[in-house]
């Protein structure tokens, strides 16, 4: 008397006292409130649905270099769980996320990017490398929007997502030669990360610090951060027990990297 509905079913699998009742309802959500209050309820000893449960096979792409990236899935499961995620979602257009950087190579074939921008006046303006040393930052975008199940290279963490470049410091080229050192000024920065918000970016990524913190930088960052933009920067290459600016910034959120087997990175 206590569950609406009809018995189809008694002694359920052989079981004694276990019955299997239809109900009237036709919401799910129904279903559940009334099995959470009647079970224990005098003779009652458990109620539950019966629900039908989709078992979720986890995407694995045919990137042919997805084997090779364990920070999205190894055997040991230290890693971003991406196939279970990917299971849910690949990511949404909706979401930009801004690389600010060296540039990016805008003709690239295996990313899901949208046109980006030069604030380093060197270039053509658009967000493409500038130099044969830039291409950090499409390395960069790569591990974030990379395509999906083209047969081609890697995966991105979120390749439903698009990412733009932002062009904000420039690699030195010496007659061919990199030598390892960026040209960089405050302004052009500052001009990335308000870019940034002005193009309806969710999430900015930052690879790059060390030095002397830039009060001008910090306050466009603060700025966007307060208007709803997300900002993310390496801790540090240089294995220190401190957090490298502009990640100690407190409108950035630092991330570190770990080894395949969990550690600490030994440069992080």
């Amino acid at each position: 008397g206590l569950v609406p509905g009809t018995v189809v079913e008694e002694s359920l699998g052989g079981l004694p006292n276990t019955f299997i009742v239809q109900t009237p309802l036709t919401s799910g959500l129904d279903v559940l409130s009334l099995v959470n209050d009647i079970s224990g309820v005098g003779t009652v000893l458990y109620a539950e649905p019966d629900a039908i449960v989709i078992h979720r096979h986890f995407l694995i792409p045919n990137d042919p270099l997805f084997s090779q990236q364990w920070a999205l899935n190894q055997s040991n499961d230290v890693d971003m769980d991406a196939p279970e995620a990917w299971d849910l979602t690949i990511g949404s257009e909706d979401i930009v996320v801004v690389v600010l950087d060296d540039g990016g190579q805008q003709a690239h074939p295996d990313l899901h990017q949208l046109p980006g921008e030069t604030f380093s006046g060197s270039g053509s303006g658009s967000g493409n490398h500038a130099t044969s040393c830039d291409g950090h930052g499409t390395c960069v975008a790569s591990c974030v929007t990379s395509t999906i199940n083209n047969a081609t290279d890697v995966v991105g963490v979120a390749p439903g997502c698009y990412t733009r470049a932002g062009k904000i410091f420039n690699s030195i080229d010496f007659f061919g030669f990199c030598l390892g050192f960026l040209e960089f000024q405050d302004s052009w920065a500052v001009n990335g990360i308000t870019w940034a918000q002005d193009v309806g970016a969710r999430i900015t990524n930052s690879s790059w610090g060390g030095g002397a913190a830039s009060s001008t930088i910090n306050a466009a960052f603060q700025s966007t951060a307060n208007a709803g933009v997300i900002h993310f920067a390496a801790a540090g290459n240089d294995g220190s027990s401190s957090i490298s600016w502009p990640a100690s910034n407190s409108n950035v959120l630092a991330i570190s990297a770990v080894a395949s087997n969990g550690n600490l990175a030994s440069f992080s």
